[in-house]
C-alpha cells in the first residue's frame, strides 16, 4: 500500500514536471516567434527608408545640379525627406499650397 501511494506521488510530481517544461517551452516559442515577427518588421522598415531616401537622392540628382539649393538641403540631411516624415511638416505643406491661388500661383 505505501509503494502505490509512493508511485502515485512520484507519478504526480513528474506530471508536474512535464506540465511546467511544456509550459516553458511554449512560451519560450511565443517570444521567439514574436522577436522574429518584430526583427522582420523593423528590417522591412529599414528596407522602405532607404528605398524612399535612395528614390529621393536619383530623383534630385537628375534635376537640379549640387550647388542648387534644394540638392544642398537634401545633400545636407542625406536625402532624408523632409516632408513625409512629419504630421505637423505635411499639414503646413498642403496648407500652403491650398493658399497658393490667394498669392497669385497657379495650381
Amino acid at each position: 500500500m505505501f509503494s502505490s501511494k509512493l508511485r502515485s506521488y512520484i507519478l504526480k510530481e513528474q506530471v508536474l514536471l512535464l506540465k511546467k517544461t511544456l509550459n516553458v517551452s511554449v512560451l519560450s516559442i511565443f517570444v521567439l516567434l514574436n522577436v522574429s515577427a518584430i526583427s522582420a518588421f523593423s528590417m522591412e522598415n529599414q528596407s522602405n527608408d532607404n528605398l524612399l531616401e535612395s528614390s529621393l537622392e536619383e530623383a534630385i540628382s537628375e534635376f537640379y545640379p549640387p550647388n542648387n539649393p534644394i540638392a544642398s538641403f537634401y545633400i545636407g540631411r542625406n536625402f532624408e525627406p523632409f516632408w513625409v516624415r512629419s504630421e505637423r511638416r505635411l499639414e503646413n505643406l498642403v496648407s500652403s499650397i491650398s493658399e497658393a491661388k490667394l498669392h497669385g500661383l497657379p495650381l
